[in-house]
Formats: structure tokens, sequence, C-alpha cells
């Protein structure tokens, strides 16, 4: 299975421990996505391989800001495809699932290239 819940808390007020942890297998590697805050509500995501954090949202009410390898890279407000649904999409295809990102061009090159990194890694 390429989603795996690790384990979900729910409510998690204190922030510095995940709400929630999955892993994920795409592409030959396995990715742990750990997400704070609540169940109703997300305040950041990040993405290990191994020990290593390769990737970073953090949420602050409207505003966005994604971090790959600790460097920011995007800032944006609202609710927009980011690297998080571009994975999702890379899953779908290698399972044969109909889902795909809304991403704009520019982004989506972008996410590919990083996430050719952190395959490299």
């Amino acid at each position: 299975m390429p989603i795996r819940e690790i384990f979900n808390h729910g409510v998690n007020h204190l922030g510095k421990q995940p709400q929630a942890v999955w892993e994920m297998d795409i592409s030959g590697i396995n990715l742990q996505v750990e997400r704070f805050g609540n169940s109703c509500q997300y305040t950041g995501i990040k993405i290990k391989k191994g020990e290593k954090e390769v990737y970073e949202l953090s949420r602050n009410d409207e505003e966005r800001t994604e971090l790959f390898f600790g460097n920011p890279v995007r800032k944006y407000n609202g609710n927009q495809d980011c690297f998080i649904e571009y994975l999702a999409g890379a899953v779908a295809k290698e399972t044969g699932e109909n889902f795909k990102a809304k991403l704009d061009p520019k982004f989506e090159k972008q996410y590919q290239e990083f996430f050719q990194k952190i395959l490299k890694l």
C-alpha cells in the first residue's frame, strides 16, 4: 500500500508533536509525512526521508510557506495545491488512480526538480 497511517491523535494543542503520521512509498522510496495541528485544521506538515527533513509547509492564518531542505521556496495565501498534492498525483499515477493536482506549470516543474533531489538522497 503506497500510503499507510502510522497514528492519528486527533487533537494536539501543543503543536510540538505531530498530530498524525503517515508513511508514503513512492518511486521506490519511503517518506514519512507528519501533520501538526488538529484534525480540523493543520498548522504545518513535514516530510522526512529517513531522518532528514526534506519539506515543510507552515500555515499562519491564510499565509502558507513551503520550504525544501530548510530553504523557503514559495509563499502564498489561501488554499492552493502544493507539493503535497504533487506527491499525491505521483502516487495516483503509480497506483492507477484518477487524480491530477491543479498546479501552475511553473510550480509543477519546480516540484519535479525537488522530487528528483529527494529521490537521489
